[in-house]
Protein backbone atom coordinates (compact mmCIF):
# COMPACT_ATOMS: atom_id res chain seq x y z
CA UNK A 1 0.00 0.00 0.00
CA UNK A 2 1.02 3.46 -1.15
CA UNK A 3 0.16 7.35 0.18
CA UNK A 4 -1.32 7.46 -3.20
CA UNK A 5 -3.86 4.52 -2.29
CA UNK A 6 -5.28 5.98 1.09
CA UNK A 7 -5.74 8.79 -0.81
CA UNK A 8 -7.99 7.31 -3.08
CA UNK A 9 -10.37 6.29 -0.40
CA UNK A 10 -12.11 8.96 2.27
CA UNK A 11 -10.60 9.26 5.98
CA UNK A 12 -13.89 6.93 6.97
CA UNK A 13 -13.24 3.96 4.68
CA UNK A 14 -9.78 4.03 5.53
CA UNK A 15 -10.38 4.02 9.06
CA UNK A 16 -12.92 0.92 8.94
CA UNK A 17 -10.51 -0.74 6.65
CA UNK A 18 -8.00 -0.51 9.43
CA UNK A 19 -10.24 -1.59 11.77
CA UNK A 20 -11.49 -5.05 9.59
CA UNK A 21 -7.49 -5.54 8.91
CA UNK A 22 -6.73 -5.66 12.26
CA UNK A 23 -9.90 -8.32 13.19
CA UNK A 24 -8.18 -10.15 11.04
CA UNK A 25 -5.10 -10.31 12.17
CA UNK A 26 -6.23 -11.49 15.90
CA UNK A 27 -8.26 -14.24 14.04
CA UNK A 28 -5.36 -15.30 12.03
CA UNK A 29 -3.79 -15.92 15.59
CA UNK A 30 -6.86 -17.85 17.47
CA UNK A 31 -6.77 -21.94 16.91
CA UNK A 32 -9.94 -22.93 14.72
CA UNK A 33 -12.90 -24.36 16.51
CA UNK A 34 -15.54 -24.03 13.92
CA UNK A 35 -16.33 -23.11 10.07
CA UNK A 36 -15.44 -20.07 8.83
CA UNK A 37 -18.38 -18.88 6.42
CA UNK A 38 -20.26 -16.13 5.47
CA UNK A 39 -23.54 -16.24 3.59
CA UNK A 40 -25.43 -14.29 1.14
CA UNK A 41 -28.43 -12.00 2.21
CA UNK A 42 -31.47 -13.58 2.03
CA UNK A 43 -32.62 -11.83 -1.34
CA UNK A 44 -29.88 -13.48 -3.61
CA UNK A 45 -30.31 -16.70 -5.36
CA UNK A 46 -28.09 -19.06 -6.63
CA UNK A 47 -27.05 -18.57 -10.15
CA UNK A 48 -24.01 -20.52 -10.86
CA UNK A 49 -22.49 -23.00 -8.88
CA UNK A 50 -19.41 -25.70 -9.18
CA UNK A 51 -18.21 -28.64 -7.30
CA UNK A 52 -15.22 -29.68 -9.84
CA UNK A 53 -17.05 -33.52 -8.72
CA UNK A 54 -17.28 -34.58 -12.47
CA UNK A 55 -14.40 -36.60 -14.59
CA UNK A 56 -13.44 -33.81 -16.82
CA UNK A 57 -14.28 -29.82 -16.15
CA UNK A 58 -17.14 -28.49 -17.18
CA UNK A 59 -18.02 -27.16 -20.78
CA UNK A 60 -18.85 -24.00 -18.67
CA UNK A 61 -15.29 -22.93 -18.48
CA UNK A 62 -12.54 -22.39 -20.74
CA UNK A 63 -9.04 -23.70 -19.86
CA UNK A 64 -6.39 -20.99 -20.06
CA UNK A 65 -6.81 -16.88 -21.29
CA UNK A 66 -9.02 -16.18 -24.20
CA UNK A 67 -6.37 -13.78 -25.87
CA UNK A 68 -3.67 -16.04 -25.96
CA UNK A 69 -1.60 -18.66 -23.72
CA UNK A 70 1.01 -16.10 -22.41
CA UNK A 71 1.51 -12.25 -22.15
CA UNK A 72 4.39 -10.70 -24.04
CA UNK A 73 5.53 -8.88 -20.93
CA UNK A 74 5.75 -11.98 -18.91
CA UNK A 75 7.49 -14.64 -20.94
CA UNK A 76 8.43 -16.68 -17.49
CA UNK A 77 5.42 -18.40 -17.59
CA UNK A 78 2.40 -19.51 -20.12
CA UNK A 79 -1.28 -21.21 -19.23
CA UNK A 80 -1.91 -24.13 -21.63
CA UNK A 81 -4.74 -24.40 -23.45
CA UNK A 82 -4.79 -28.08 -22.61
CA UNK A 83 -5.46 -30.33 -19.38
CA UNK A 84 -2.19 -30.97 -18.42
CA UNK A 85 -2.29 -28.32 -15.61
CA UNK A 86 -5.89 -28.19 -15.06
CA UNK A 87 -7.92 -31.29 -14.12
CA UNK A 88 -10.70 -32.77 -11.38
CA UNK A 89 -9.74 -34.93 -8.13
CA UNK A 90 -11.56 -36.12 -5.17
CA UNK A 91 -10.21 -33.29 -3.34
CA UNK A 92 -11.56 -30.50 -6.27
CA UNK A 93 -10.26 -28.72 -8.82
CA UNK A 94 -6.21 -28.73 -8.70
CA UNK A 95 -4.38 -26.05 -10.88
CA UNK A 96 -1.06 -27.19 -11.15
CA UNK A 97 2.55 -24.85 -11.66
CA UNK A 98 5.06 -26.95 -13.59
CA UNK A 99 8.40 -26.58 -14.82
CA UNK A 100 7.77 -27.89 -18.29
CA UNK A 101 9.40 -25.54 -21.34
CA UNK A 102 8.22 -24.76 -24.33
CA UNK A 103 9.23 -23.04 -27.53
CA UNK A 104 7.03 -20.59 -28.90
CA UNK A 105 7.56 -19.06 -32.76
CA UNK A 106 7.11 -14.94 -33.27
CA UNK A 107 5.16 -15.64 -36.66
CA UNK A 108 2.65 -18.10 -35.31
CA UNK A 109 1.18 -15.66 -32.67
CA UNK A 110 -1.46 -13.03 -32.67
CA UNK A 111 -0.70 -9.75 -34.07
CA UNK A 112 -0.96 -8.30 -30.55
CA UNK A 113 1.43 -10.50 -29.09
CA UNK A 114 4.21 -10.18 -31.87
CA UNK A 115 6.26 -7.18 -30.26
CA UNK A 116 9.31 -5.74 -31.85
CA UNK A 117 11.10 -6.75 -28.67
CA UNK A 118 9.83 -10.35 -28.86
CA UNK A 119 12.84 -12.79 -30.24
CA UNK A 120 11.46 -15.08 -33.14
CA UNK A 121 12.28 -18.20 -31.67
CA UNK A 122 12.00 -17.88 -27.50
CA UNK A 123 11.05 -20.80 -24.75
CA UNK A 124 9.21 -20.44 -21.44
CA UNK A 125 9.81 -22.09 -18.72
CA UNK A 126 7.09 -22.62 -16.11
CA UNK A 127 3.46 -23.89 -17.66
CA UNK A 128 0.61 -22.75 -14.73
CA UNK A 129 -3.12 -23.54 -14.88
CA UNK A 130 -6.00 -21.04 -15.30
CA UNK A 131 -9.52 -21.35 -15.95
CA UNK A 132 -11.43 -18.74 -17.77
CA UNK A 133 -15.85 -18.85 -16.87
CA UNK A 134 -17.34 -18.07 -20.46
CA UNK A 135 -20.48 -16.17 -18.78
CA UNK A 136 -19.82 -13.16 -18.10
CA UNK A 137 -22.05 -11.67 -14.63
CA UNK A 138 -22.45 -8.19 -13.87
CA UNK A 139 -22.57 -7.35 -9.70
CA UNK A 140 -23.24 -10.31 -7.03
CA UNK A 141 -21.24 -12.40 -4.77
CA UNK A 142 -19.03 -14.95 -5.92
CA UNK A 143 -17.02 -16.92 -3.63
CA UNK A 144 -14.85 -20.41 -3.63
CA UNK A 145 -13.08 -22.41 -1.27
CA UNK A 146 -9.45 -22.47 -1.87
CA UNK A 147 -6.08 -23.92 -0.83
CA UNK A 148 -3.17 -21.63 -1.67
CA UNK A 149 -0.56 -23.90 -3.00
CA UNK A 150 2.61 -24.52 -0.70
CA UNK A 151 5.88 -23.60 -2.16
CA UNK A 152 8.73 -20.18 -2.51
CA UNK A 153 8.08 -17.51 -5.85
CA UNK A 154 3.96 -18.71 -6.06
CA UNK A 155 1.84 -16.16 -7.49
CA UNK A 156 -2.25 -17.94 -7.30
CA UNK A 157 -5.39 -16.09 -7.61
CA UNK A 158 -8.88 -15.93 -7.70
CA UNK A 159 -10.31 -12.69 -9.99
CA UNK A 160 -12.94 -10.54 -12.03
CA UNK A 161 -11.72 -9.05 -15.18
CA UNK A 162 -13.80 -7.20 -17.93
CA UNK A 163 -15.67 -8.90 -20.61
CA UNK A 164 -15.12 -6.56 -23.08
CA UNK A 165 -12.06 -4.21 -21.97
CA UNK A 166 -9.39 -4.19 -19.42
CA UNK A 167 -9.56 -2.83 -16.72
CA UNK A 168 -11.79 -3.26 -14.87
CA UNK A 169 -10.48 -5.79 -12.58
CA UNK A 170 -11.94 -7.14 -9.19
CA UNK A 171 -9.09 -9.34 -7.41
CA UNK A 172 -10.64 -10.99 -5.02
CA UNK A 173 -7.14 -12.12 -3.76
CA UNK A 174 -3.76 -12.67 -5.33
CA UNK A 175 -1.57 -14.61 -3.51
CA UNK A 176 2.35 -14.35 -3.32
CA UNK A 177 5.17 -16.06 -1.17
CA UNK A 178 8.93 -14.90 -2.19
CA UNK A 179 11.88 -17.18 0.03
CA UNK A 180 9.89 -19.16 2.39
CA UNK A 181 6.89 -21.26 1.64
CA UNK A 182 4.95 -20.65 4.85
CA UNK A 183 5.00 -16.45 4.56
CA UNK A 184 2.20 -16.52 2.49
CA UNK A 185 0.74 -12.61 1.42
CA UNK A 186 -2.89 -12.18 0.39
CA UNK A 187 -3.93 -9.24 -1.07
CA UNK A 188 -6.99 -7.99 -2.63
CA UNK A 189 -7.47 -5.42 -4.99
CA UNK A 190 -9.46 -3.39 -7.87
CA UNK A 191 -8.27 -1.88 -11.13
CA UNK A 192 -10.16 0.79 -13.17
CA UNK A 193 -9.41 3.17 -15.27
CA UNK A 194 -7.72 3.45 -18.63
CA UNK A 195 -4.90 2.16 -20.18
CA UNK A 196 -4.89 3.94 -23.29
CA UNK A 197 -4.80 7.48 -21.83
CA UNK A 198 -3.13 7.00 -18.47
CA UNK A 199 -5.75 6.91 -16.14
CA UNK A 200 -5.19 3.23 -14.84
CA UNK A 201 -5.50 3.62 -10.73
CA UNK A 202 -5.61 0.41 -8.53
CA UNK A 203 -7.22 0.93 -5.18
CA UNK A 204 -3.98 -0.70 -3.06
CA UNK A 205 -3.51 -4.29 -1.63
CA UNK A 206 -3.15 -4.98 1.52
CA UNK A 207 -1.73 -7.74 3.38
CA UNK A 208 -4.63 -9.62 4.94
CA UNK A 209 -3.49 -12.68 7.50
CA UNK A 210 -4.98 -15.76 7.33
CA UNK A 211 -4.11 -19.08 9.34
CA UNK A 212 -2.74 -22.17 7.61
CA UNK A 213 -4.39 -20.61 4.27
CA UNK A 214 -1.87 -23.89 2.84
CA UNK A 215 -3.04 -26.04 4.63
CA UNK A 216 -6.87 -25.91 4.46
CA UNK A 217 -9.79 -24.69 2.57
CA UNK A 218 -10.63 -21.24 2.64
CA UNK A 219 -13.21 -19.29 1.70
CA UNK A 220 -12.96 -16.60 -0.40
CA UNK A 221 -16.01 -14.10 -1.24
CA UNK A 222 -16.41 -10.64 -2.87
CA UNK A 223 -19.74 -9.24 -3.04
CA UNK A 224 -20.12 -6.36 -6.29
CA UNK A 225 -22.89 -3.94 -6.12
CA UNK A 226 -23.29 -0.52 -7.73
CA UNK A 227 -22.60 0.57 -4.56
CA UNK A 228 -20.10 -0.87 -2.79
CA UNK A 229 -17.57 -3.94 -3.31
CA UNK A 230 -16.60 -5.64 -0.14
CA UNK A 231 -14.29 -8.53 0.60
CA UNK A 232 -14.70 -11.88 3.11
CA UNK A 233 -11.71 -14.24 3.49
CA UNK A 234 -12.41 -16.90 6.14
CA UNK A 235 -15.63 -15.98 7.34
CA UNK A 236 -14.97 -12.48 8.57
CA UNK A 237 -15.20 -8.68 6.14
CA UNK A 238 -11.48 -7.63 5.80
CA UNK A 239 -12.22 -4.76 3.25
CA UNK A 240 -14.63 -2.56 1.86
CA UNK A 241 -14.71 -0.18 -0.96
CA UNK A 242 -17.15 2.82 -1.51
CA UNK A 243 -15.00 4.99 -4.33
CA UNK A 244 -17.39 6.18 -6.22
CA UNK A 245 -15.29 6.46 -9.22
CA UNK A 246 -13.85 3.43 -8.98
CA UNK A 247 -17.23 1.69 -8.92
CA UNK A 248 -18.46 3.46 -11.90
CA UNK A 249 -15.76 2.13 -13.86
CA UNK A 250 -16.52 -1.46 -12.72
CA UNK A 251 -20.07 -1.48 -13.44
CA UNK A 252 -19.44 -3.20 -16.22
CA UNK A 253 -19.53 -7.35 -16.92
CA UNK A 254 -16.85 -8.91 -15.78
CA UNK A 255 -15.64 -12.92 -16.49
CA UNK A 256 -14.49 -15.10 -13.44
CA UNK A 257 -10.78 -16.41 -13.46
CA UNK A 258 -9.24 -18.42 -10.66
CA UNK A 259 -5.26 -19.29 -11.41
CA UNK A 260 -2.03 -20.88 -10.37
CA UNK A 261 1.06 -18.87 -11.32
CA UNK A 262 4.93 -18.32 -10.86
CA UNK A 263 5.85 -14.76 -9.28
CA UNK A 264 8.82 -14.47 -10.90
CA UNK A 265 11.72 -12.86 -8.64
CA UNK A 266 15.30 -12.42 -8.95
CA UNK A 267 17.89 -14.87 -6.84
CA UNK A 268 14.52 -17.24 -5.84
CA UNK A 269 13.70 -19.88 -7.19
CA UNK A 270 10.64 -22.01 -8.11
CA UNK A 271 8.81 -25.27 -7.54
CA UNK A 272 6.43 -27.20 -9.14
CA UNK A 273 3.22 -27.52 -6.68
CA UNK A 274 -0.73 -27.20 -7.31
CA UNK A 275 -3.79 -24.90 -6.06
CA UNK A 276 -6.74 -26.78 -4.91
CA UNK A 277 -10.30 -25.31 -5.27
CA UNK A 278 -13.59 -26.86 -4.06
CA UNK A 279 -16.35 -25.02 -5.36
CA UNK A 280 -16.98 -21.88 -7.40
CA UNK A 281 -20.13 -20.23 -6.48
CA UNK A 282 -22.64 -16.93 -7.78
CA UNK A 283 -25.11 -15.35 -6.56
CA UNK A 284 -27.12 -12.55 -7.66
CA UNK A 285 -30.00 -10.51 -6.35
CA UNK A 286 -33.59 -11.36 -6.91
Amino acid sequence: MLIKHYLRRSLKNNLLNFYLQFKAWLTSRKPINDERKVHPPNNYKLVFEDKFNTVKLSEEWRISQPWGEFHPNNLYQYWPKDSSCVYTSPDGLVLELRKKPRTFNKSELPIWQQKDDLPDEFTIDWSAGLIFLKQPFKFGWFESNIKIPTDTSQWAAFWLSGNESWPPEIDVFESYTKDDSEDIKIRPNIHWGRTDNNTKKDYGAPNIFVKDANKRFVQYVVHWTEDFIKFYFDGQLVQVCDNKELLKDNSNFQNVILNHGIKQIEGISSKESFMLIKDVKIYQKI
